[in-house]
């Protein structure tokens, strides 16, 4: 499935979630087993290739595979803003960041 809307980070994580806590099973043969989304669109790479001598640029952006519902604090490892408690309850930020 494919989805093209504007979520922010929080709200992209809470679909992952909602995906997860509401998953259905149509079939036997259907199940669940993973969620691929671009979480932090600011995670982009600019690539350079240069073709005779033509220079093309493209922009990735990282795709972030989840297998589980994850705890709201992963929004700070996935920003690169801090990183999830050791209960994963809340965030500890880096220096910079509250």
């Amino acid at each position: 499935m494919t989805l093209n809307v504007m979520l922010n980070v929080t709200q992209r994580l809470a679909l992952v979630n909602d995906i997860f806590n509401e998953s259905l099973t149509y079939n036997g043969s259907y199940s669940l087993t993973s969620i691929q989304m671009v979480i932090n669109p600011a995670s982009g790479i600019l690539s350079m290739k240069t073709i005779k001598r033509h220079s093309f640029y493209s922009f990735f952006f990282l795709l972030d595979t989840f297998t589980q519902t994850v705890p709201a604090c992963t929004e700070c490892s996935l920003t690169e803003t801090g990183a999830c408690t050791a209960d994963n309850t809340g965030c500890n930020c880096f220096q910079n960041y509250t």
